[in-house]
């Protein structure tokens, strides 16, 4: 019984390396650096639904079969699923519109972090900055007055910019 729940428990970690292969390169894990998160509603759908089958399946072993470190095991496992579920179900990818918080600005913070230890990283961080660009993508299907935002503000090429007009109000509502 131990060893089912210490494998389930491996699993939900290389799913939500997987899902969040951001997180898991700025951990050095560089498995998943050649992509970024999925921010369709698909996606997002898809994912809470297996954070819930995760936390159910952890929920179904029974207490008194397992030693104290692996009931922590199971109780981590079930909060940690169930409250990245919880989260997602807040759609909080449509608030990366956000002009303060938005991923225009996530971006200025994680890019430096995300190390290129050997050359063959910096051809995945290549197909990382084609993924982001899905991303985006994927955001403006969810908000159309953003698609029109960052069409006019944000310059891609050698380098990437946020540039908003300073004359230019933008009046957000949700």
């Amino acid at each position: 019984m131990a060893d089912d729940i210490r494998a389930l428990a491996d699993e939900y970690f290389e799913y939500t390396n997987a899902e969040e292969p951001t997180t898991a390169h700025m951990r050095g894990d560089y498995r998943y650096m050649d992509r970024f998160e999925d921010l369709s509603r698909s996606a997002e759908d898809a994912r809470i639904a297996r954070l819930r089958e995760f936390a159910a399946r952890a929920r179904s072993f029974e207490d008194r079969s397992l030693s104290s470190d692996d009931l922590t095991t199971k109780e981590t496992l079930v909060w940690d699923a169930e409250t990245a579920a919880a989260v997602a179900e807040t759609r909080q990818s449509e608030f990366f519109v956000d002009p303060t918080f938005g991923l225009h600005v996530v971006l200025q913070v994680y890019t430096p972090q995300m190390t290129v230890p050997q050359p063959e990283h910096a051809e995945m961080m290549v197909a990382k900055y084609r993924s982001i660009a899905a991303a985006i993508d994927q955001l403006t299907e969810r908000h159309p007055t953003l698609a029109a935002h960052l069409d006019n503000c944000v310059r891609t090429g050698t380098y990437c910019s946020y540039r908003p007009d300073p004359l230019l109000r933008v009046d957000w509502s949700f």
